[in-house]
């Protein structure tokens, strides 16, 4: 286990604006908590706790479809609207080599299949900062025709007021999280990406 991701807010608070751009009282509070949390106890304490939870955190999603956990992703789509299917993007040659690996993998796991729909996102091959490629899908024209779910958004500022008087702070990211989130039977479809043929 990877000590150094459970103290992110660490990290996060040296990468903070200088004390003097920071709003009153906030800059401070920074300071102190990076003092007061980054000492060998608590990354010795953080580790052991990680250690006690190992089988949370996993080092490779599983092959096949997530389980069933009783919410699943649709979409539903205006009636009458007309579903757009494109031609691939161009791409250069090192991004032809690489979608069919990617491609391939996806298949390999059980997470995508050949498909005959009437519909396709068109691929696109983003660079990562570190190295290789990341694989996502052009979903502006099927949002487009997407019927919104009107969920309300927290205020930045409410959620700030709720942290008050909270030491320590924690983040979760859920390895290739798309994935591990299963679409509802009959919206398989509408998730259908296009290629060259591979």
């Amino acid at each position: 286990m990877d000590v150094t991701s459970l103290l992110c807010m660490l990290d996060h608070v040296e990468a903070s604006p200088p004390l003097e751009n920071v709003p009153k009282g906030l800059g401070a509070e920074a300071a102190t908590f990076k003092q007061a949390f980054d000492t060998e106890e608590v990354r010795t304490r953080l580790s052991l706790k990680g250690k006690d939870f190992k089988d949370v955190f996993l080092k490779e999603v599983s092959h096949g479809l997530p389980p069933l956990r009783g919410i699943e992703h649709h979409i539903n789509m205006t009636l009458g609207a007309t579903l757009p299917n494109r031609a691939p993007y161009r791409a250069n040659p090192e991004e032809y080599k690489e979608i069919p690996k990617q491609v391939g993998k996806l298949m390999e796991k059980g997470w995508v299949r050949e498909s005959m729909s009437p519909y396709a996102m068109l691929l696109i091959l983003v660079p990562k900062k570190e190295d290789g490629w990341r694989m996502c899908t052009d979903c502006i024209p099927i949002n487009n025709i997407t019927i919104r779910y009107r969920h309300p958004i927290f205020h930045l500022d409410d959620l700030l007021d709720e942290s008050h008087g909270s030491n320590v702070f924690s983040k979760i990211d859920l390895r290739s999280g798309y994935h591990q989130i299963r679409m509802r039977e009959g919206d398989e479809w509408k998730m259908t990406f296009k290629t060259k043929l591979i």
